[in-house]
């Protein structure tokens, strides 16, 4: 006999699964951090702040590299929090 199996996660649940985490006592919607990574300024001339903005923008943080292409205080004055 065959047997089909049929994924359907959280499906027809009715409620909004929550992915929220808290690391380091700061609450994020998503339990993913970005990693740092180098030389982001080859692909976006915004490089880390672009990466701090979206981070921010999916309710998660970025980790700045300590080879990044901006100052810390930058990065960081760029995102609201």
């Amino acid at each position: 006999d065959q047997v089909w199996l049929r994924p359907r996660a959280l499906g027809g649940t009715g409620v909004k699964p929550d992915t929220s985490v808290t690391v380091l006592g700061q609450r994020l919607a998503l339990p993913v951090l970005l990693a740092p990574t180098s030389p982001q300024r080859l692909l976006h001339e915004d490089a880390e702040i672009a990466t701090a903005r979206a981070a921010e923008s999916a309710g998660t943080v970025s980790i700045v590299s300590t080879d990044s292409h901006y100052a810390f205080s930058d990065v960081t004055g760029a995102v609201g929090s």
